[in-house]
């Protein structure tokens, strides 16, 4: 007896149903039109993420020449440089989900 029906056609390297390729699974394909978006909510997001990125990038820096100086602790040096990552793990969750 011979099976066809379970036959998976897939692309070599990459899983049958998953996010890398092969074939969608079913259902997943909406046949609703995107909803339209405003210019001035991704303007806005474009400039919050941009705002996001630099603030980190900035608490950084500054958490790096005050520790070096000695003005900070390691503890609070460490505190600063943690609240810089979230706020660059922010910018690219932005970035990620929007559709510019």
């Amino acid at each position: 007896m011979v099976m066809t029906n379970f036959i998976l056609h897939f692309q070599a390297g990459t899983p049958p149903h998953g996010s890398w390729g092969g074939l969608p699974k079913r259902g997943s394909l909406s046949k609703r039109p995107e909803p339209r978006r405003s210019r001035i909510g991704d303007q806005f997001l474009r400039w919050l993420c941009w705002l996001l990125a630099v603030t980190g990038q900035g608490l950084f820096w500054l958490a790096t020449r005050l520790h070096r100086r000695g003005v900070l602790n390691r503890r609070r040096s460490w505190r600063l440089i943690q609240w810089s990552s979230s706020l660059n793990q922010s910018a690219i969750r932005i970035m990620r989900r929007a559709r510019w």
